[in-house]
């Protein structure tokens, strides 16, 4: 019985470390991996895992106004529309 608990203990361990390693491969074709916060990294994680191709995702985006300004927006953009599905 304490060997049942063990092996699954080791398993469980294993296959989080896994899954964890693919995800940050996933999330190093876009983008660093200390980059954003820890939502906006699920999120693109997310988004690969559905299909979405790496150059489709932008990060910080820069917008000029009409006075001169170019403010920095950090976003995730999409040119799919359907992502989600």
């Amino acid at each position: 019985m304490e060997y049942l608990l063990l092996f699954l203990i080791i398993a469980v361990a294993i296959v989080s470390y896994l899954s964890h390693r693919r995800d940050m491969k996933l999330l190093c074709s876009v983008s660093s991996p200390t980059r954003g916060t820890k939502a906006e990294r699920k999120l693109i994680i997310k988004m690969l895992k559905k299909g979405v191709h790496p150059k489709a995702i932008f990060h910080d985006l820069y917008v000029k106004k009409r006075v001169g300004d170019i403010p920095k927006l950090t976003l995730w953009w999409l040119l799919r529309k359907d992502w989600w599905r």
